[in-house]
């Protein structure tokens, strides 16, 4: 990228052209890809810097890591506060990125809804008709409501990392 400056001096107009280093980046998420590859210029008092948050804001993201293809992510990179530029100054013509997506409001609500529809399923069934084995379990003069909830609580807490790594094997998550 070339940037053109005209100064007016008393001995006529002098132009001076200065160029701005650029990188091609390639862009990884969760190590697929490359999803993008483009070039950016480098920003910066010494135009080494990469603009991070510009890039986390355009695709979505909310942290780049270094990625190599022979040994995947490597470490988080830090941006400054003030104006996003990355802290490590780059050199070179070629950089990868691997980038973690933010995270999305729609799951963690879809998945509180679908908890509470199967509680209140759960629920329902055993209030309607309850059968003769709940009848015998209504200890310590409460009903059996409260233990279903409770046993229900302990089994999803327990099983949800499992459950959710063998959804996600399965592409569904």
């Amino acid at each position: 990228m070339e940037e053109e400056i005209s100064r007016d001096d008393d001995n006529g107009s002098q132009k001076k052209t200065t160029t701005i280093p650029e990188v091609e980046v390639s862009l990884y998420v969760r190590g697929e890809g490359p999803i993008h590859v483009f070039k950016t210029p480098l920003g910066g008092w010494d135009q080494d810097r990469l603009d991070l948050q510009q890039i986390m804001d355009d695709y979505g993201l909310k942290v780049l890591y270094a990625y190599s293809t022979s040994s995947g992510r490597g470490l988080r990179l830090r941006l400054n506060p003030r104006n996003g530029l990355s802290m490590l100054s780059y050199t070179g013509n070629l950089v990868c990125l691997d980038g973690e997506p933010k995270d999305s409001w729609l799951k963690p609500i879809s998945k509180i809804l679908m908890m509470l529809a199967l509680v209140t399923l759960f629920l329902v069934v055993i209030l309607r008709d309850p059968p003769q084995w709940v009848h015998k379990l209504k200890f310590i003069g409460g009903g059996s409501i409260p233990w279903t909830v409770t046993i229900i609580v302990i089994v999803s807490s327990r099983v949800r990392k499992k459950f959710k790594n063998l959804i996600r094997s399965y592409g569904l998550w």
